[in-house]
Parts: C-alpha cells; sequence; structure tokens
C-alpha cells in the first residue's frame, strides 16, 4: 500500500496462540494475499494495525447469511496433509479428511492438492452458532460402485497398480476411484507404483470394498 506499513499481531492472526505450531502457521502466511480489518493508524508513522481474525470473523457472519446445506461452494486449501485438507470458504475454516474428498484409496493427498487450490466442494452440515461448516467434495463425484461390480467378478483376474502400502495390506488401483485390498505377499515385498496382477476374492457392493490377492509382480 505505498509507503503505508501494516502489523498483524499473532494474537489477531486467526490462529490459535496456544497452538505449537502457531508461529511457523503465522510464518506460512508470507506471501500470500489475506483478509484483514484496520484497527488502528498513525498518520505521523505511516502504520496501521489489523487483524484477521476480525476481518475472518466478518467474512464468516456474511457466508453463513449466504449458505445452505445442498450449496456447492469452492473451498481454497490451506495447509495440505497426508490424511487431510484445511481450507477456507468465505472466512470459516473447515477440515476436510482424505475420504471426503475422493473414492479409492489416497496414500497421501499432498501428492493431489497444493497450498492454493481450489475445489468445488457440497455443504453437509452448518452450526451457525459455533460457526462450524462440514463440507464434502465426493457428492460432486460419480460413485464408481455399484457399477464396477459388473467389470471385477469374483475369481477374475486384473492387472492393477500398486496405490499404497500399509501394515495391514496393500492397496491396489484398479481404475479411477477403485482400489482393492490384498494381503502381503509372502516371499516378495512390493512397492507403491509396482503394476501387478490380482486375482478378485470378494467385492461388497454394501461396504465398497473390493477384497483381492496378488498373482504376481508384473
Amino acid at each position: 500500500m505505498g509507503n503505508i506499513k501494516g502489523l498483524i499481531p499473532l494474537f489477531e492472526s486467526g490462529i490459535d496462540p496456544e497452538d505449537k505450531q502457531a508461529v511457523n502457521k503465522f510464518r506460512a502466511l508470507s506471501g500470500k494475499k489475506i483478509a484483514f480489518k484496520v484497527l488502528q493508524y498513525s498518520k505521523d508513522d505511516n502504520i496501521f494495525i489489523a487483524s484477521r481474525k476480525q476481518a475472518k470473523e466478518h467474512m464468516a457472519e456474511i457466508t453463513l447469511r449466504k449458505i445452505d446445506v445442498g450449496f456447492h461452494i469452492y473451498c481454497a486449501a490451506r495447509e495440505v496433509h497426508q490424511g487431510h485438507i484445511v481450507g477456507d470458504i468465505g472466512g470459516i475454516d473447515v477440515h476436510i479428511p482424505v475420504f471426503d474428498l475422493t473414492y479409492g484409496w489416497v496414500d497421501d493427498l499432498r501428492d493431489m492438492y497444493k497450498s492454493g487450490d481450489h475445489i468445488k466442494v457440497q455443504v453437509m452440515e452448518i452450526d451457525s452458532e459455533s460457526k462450524e461448516v462440514k463440507v464434502s467434495a465426493k457428492p460432486l463425484l460419480k460413485n464408481p460402485f455399484p457399477d464396477c461390480s459388473t467389470r471385477y467378478q469374483k475369481n477374475g483376474e486384473y492387472v492393477g497398480k500398486v496405490s499404497g502400502v500399509q501394515n495391514y495390506g496393500i492397496f491396489v488401483n484398479l481404475e479411477d476411484g477403485v482400489d482393492s485390498l490384498a494381503p502381503h505377499l509372502k516371499f516378495q515385498n512390493v512397492q507403491k507404483g509396482d503394476k501387478v496382477l490380482v486375482r478378485v476374492i470378494g467385492v461388497d457392493l454394501e461396504k465398497e470394498q473390493i477384497r483381492t490377492k496378488i498373482v504376481r509382480v508384473l
């Protein structure tokens, strides 16, 4: 703003000062566009004191008046973690777990999204009193179940790619949004990205799960 400088104290940043990562989160805002409300201005020093917290509260009040359950809205991703995203919808912070973002198995959301991305979501729940909103992207996506059950039959063998390796099993991606879970191999290890041939052990449409066994690594 020309020669005018501003200062936002940590307690007016909208970040919980008790958070152990508060300072790091505050620093992460460097270089990003933010909304703020001017609290004080000194003409002599050409400096103002501002509040991001109060600006977000004002924006949240406006957003809550405009949205309703079932509305579609864009969420701006602020923090992207392995299993969830912290986003913003008009001044309201929302936490979106991985299972509300996509079908199938996702090993790390940071491979799919980055800070600043805009994700179209549907409003699922609104608590106006606490100013909390729950959103999900899944209602806007095509559910691959139960249609995929016509393509994957019990005892059928199919080629897939390892999408994740966990202690309890191996996830194998068969198609977009469809991942099967297979037990670990006894005498061979597989890694994420390996192409494998699997045999379908069972398809549970109610739980939207496919169980497989890895026949061999290709």
